[in-house]
């Protein structure tokens, strides 16, 4: 086999037989590194509860060995069809969606998936019933084994709305822009795209909920608007490049649009540290996308949730890793943010329907004060963090849950901690005081001091006792409360700034102060906090 790249005719429509190659080749020829095997606890997760058929053209049931597509593709501002508690009958008998107001998206997207030989196709506006909260939530809450374990995913990178729909399905909706040489040895093609990487500034690549849906998908089959790419675990392939008889096709260096986002993700449990990494930069890779509506922060992040928790065996809470969650209460905003004091509905134990606030000490509380430009979001920080405080939740059947993080061998010379660390008391509300506690609530003993502090420009860091400075050289100097959540192996604590409503401490910042200083701080005392 030869390493040249050969050039391809890129036709006004898309070439549904390539399209087909490129399938059958990856799931004949790549194998398991291109198919890995899911983690047990996702396996026996359930399919989705809708798919359309797209040769009855209504919405079916899914079964469990269910062979189907998925779409990934921006709302933006067009009327979009869904699928409703009122509508759900009929959207399930043959037909009805042919005289339906399908988005031009959706539709090229159900056209494609016939042209290719496959069946089933899945998209978030039919598949879940949007006014169904309890639905909503579960499937919602399920998009990382909805994405990972489809066929392959469809994505409508081109246009800015449901209505842009996919170049080159239908007659009209593609120009076919190269050009040829021709030559007595044969002839050359203008390239579409130099280095195809495109599609990074689309609408499509800067939404929230579209980053998920990249990142937990094995295959897509990417729109872009002169052409289509393939890619997967194990290759990637254009419609104007002939890649499919390379041998080394990561040799070749060619920056195929979103490649680099499946080598994040493993389905490997994770060392700490490589969880650690992984957590933060996919974090801070989301909140750099923008949301239309701030109470889909946490929906937009759940699959890449549900997918870490299976790897690794954990929990999150509000967007917290369990077994990380000290690191990741480290989390920093770089730049302006504020509390956004979203609500979200949550569904108890006993279907009982609730709208709470996102707490203050997660990241989704928070949002940038300027919507054009986002401010970075440092996960976690420092590497070397190590749990020093209980944390208790209060999970939504109003229950206190004890947090459980990774163990860590701690340093010797433990004198400096044990005289911040009281012994006692550690004692926690009674089950009828929680009970009464708002779902999210933490319940922790920790130190706790008021500090003379400087809140920086820029972001939510204070710097404790600060030195003098020129006038405006802080944003403010105020007197803080401050807590002790976690400690760096260097004798440095981590710190949160918090302000008191009713007797609950809420977030306001965060800082650090070496240990032998805060042991000296002559206000502090030992405290039971409820950080709301």
């Amino acid at each position: 086999m030869s390493d040249a790249i050969g050039g391809r005719y890129v036709l006004a429509q898309v070439n549904t037989h390539l399209i087909r190659a490129w399938l059958h080749q990856c799931e004949t020829k790549h194998g398991k590194g291109c198919w890995p095997a899911f983690p047990l606890s996702l396996e026996r997760t359930r399919v989705p509860t809708f798919v359309i058929d797209v040769i009855r053209w209504c919405l079916v049931h899914c079964s469990s060995q269910c062979r189907y597509v998925a779409l990934s593709y921006v709302w933006g501002k067009a009327a979009v069809y869904k699928h409703l508690r009122e509508n759900t009958q009929d959207l399930q008998k043959t037909g009805s969606l042919l005289s339906l107001p399908i988005p031009a998206t959706i539709r090229d997207a159900m056209t494609l998936v016939h042209a290719i030989g496959e069946r089933y196709l899945w998209v978030d506006s039919l598949c879940i019933i949007q006014n169904d909260l309890e639905m909503l939530q579960s499937e919602i809450t399920r998009m990382g084994s909805i994405y990972s374990k489809a066929l392959f995913t469809i994505i409508a990178a081109s246009g800015d709305s449901a209505d842009s729909g996919l170049p080159g399905v239908e007659r009209g909706s593609r120009e076919q822009v190269q050009k040829t040489l021709k030559f007595a040895e044969g002839e050359l093609l203008t390239v579409i795209d130099l280095i195809p990487s495109g599609i990074d500034g689309t609408p499509w690549a800067q939404r929230a909920w579209t980053f998920q849906e990249r990142i937990l998908s094995n295959r897509v089959l990417v729109f872009s608007a002169g052409q289509v790419y393939w890619s997967c675990r194990a290759a990637a392939h254009s419609e104007e490049r002939a890649l499919e008889e390379v041998r080394n096709i990561r040799r070749l260096h060619l920056s195929f649009p979103q490649r680099y986002a499946t080598e994040f993700l493993s389905w490997e449990p994770l060392q700490p540290s490589e969880y650690r990494l992984l957590y933060s930069d996919l974090l801070s890779s989301y909140r750099q996308r923008h949301l239309s509506y701030q109470t889909d922060m946490l929906n937009a992040f759940n699959g890449v949730s549900e997918i870490l928790a299976a790897l690794q065996d954990d929990t999150f809470f509000w967007g917290l890793p369990g077994l990380l969650f000290s690191y990741a209460m480290a989390w920093d905003f770089i730049g302006n943010s504020a509390r956004n004091h979203v609500r979200v509905p949550i569904i108890g134990s006993k279907g009982s329907k609730e709208t709470v606030p996102i707490p203050s000490w997660s990241w989704a509380a928070w949002s940038e004060e300027n919507s054009n430009h986002p401010p970075y979001l440092r996960a976690g920080e420092g590497s070397d963090m190590r749990p020093v405080i209980d944390f208790n939740i209060v999970d939504t059947k109003h229950q206190l849950v004890k947090i459980k993080e990774w163990s860590w061998q701690d340093h010797p010379d433990n004198d400096i901690s044990a005289s911040w660390q009281e012994r006692e008391p550690r004692q926690l509300p009674s089950p009828t005081q929680y009970s009464l506690s708002q779902i999210g609530y933490l319940y922790f003993w920790t130190s706790l001091a008021n500090v003379r502090a400087a809140r920086i420009w820029g972001g939510g860091k204070y710097i404790l006792s600060p030195p003098p400075s020129p006038p405006n050289f802080y944003r403010e100097i105020v007197h803080q409360d401050f807590i002790v959540i976690g400690r760096y192996s260097d004798r440095i604590l981590l710190l949160l700034a918090i302000e008191w409503r009713d007797g609950i401490a809420y977030r306001t910042g965060s800082a650090d102060i070496d240990e032998r200083k805060w042991v000296q701080m002559e206000n502090r005392q030992w405290r039971l906090i409820t950080l709301g």
